[in-house]
């Protein structure tokens, strides 16, 4: 008869696992659209004559400002010289008063004469034309269509995995005694009677 009955318990464990995880994010894409009208651009120049007909007033005196101011220094120039030398004359005529010539006659002038004037009704000079040519420029601008694509943004996210140990028993060992108790003496145990020795 066995007076011992010995009882083992096992270590008992719990596991919660998580597997990782790789979670995607992803947007609709998006397109925008714009567009130019046709452009036809037209830019005209008519015919232009040019009619320069100064050389014909100018033979008949009529100057523009740079010819006259021309003219009135070549004027001046000639009406200095004459005054020069009608100066010099009079004094060579107030030099030879010891000759017999007096201040009067010295100083006398012979009369001015006037010089005839012709007036010229028909120019000397023709009229001058020059043409400029008619022009026409034409700009044209197809039609435009365009397209901007926003791409759909992506996003990816890494979720680690996780393992989780949970000790639901411990291990042990249970020593049951099956016997009965032995007493020492022997009439240590309760209900003794010696008819039992």
């Amino acid at each position: 008869m066995h007076l011992l009955r010995i009882t083992t318990i096992p270590l008992k464990l719990k596991m919660n696992i998580q597997m990782a995880k790789l979670q995607i994010s992803q947007g609709s894409a998006q397109m925008r659209q714009s567009s130019e009208d046709v452009k036809l651009l037209t830019k005209q120049s008519n015919v232009k004559v040019n009619i320069n007909t100064y050389g014909a007033r100018k033979r008949l005196g009529l100057l523009n400002s740079k010819d006259f101011i021309k003219a009135a220094a070549v004027h001046g120039e000639q009406k200095a010289e004459q005054a020069m030398a009608q100066y010099s004359e009079l004094g060579n005529r107030l030099a030879m008063a010891h000759k017999g010539v007096t201040a009067a006659q010295a100083a006398y002038r012979a009369p001015i004469e006037v010089p005839s004037t012709e007036t010229a009704f028909q120019p000397g000079a023709g009229a001058q034309f020059s043409v400029v040519d008619a022009k026409l420029e034409i700009q044209y601008a197809p039609a435009k269509l365009n397209l901007n694509w926003d791409n759909s943004h992506t996003s990816l996210e890494y979720v680690p995995g996780g393992l989780e140990i949970e000790v639901e028993q411990y291990p042990r060992i249970e020593i049951e005694y099956m016997g009965s108790p032995s007493y020492v003496p022997p009439s240590a145990e309760p209900g003794y009677t010696e008819e039992d020795i």
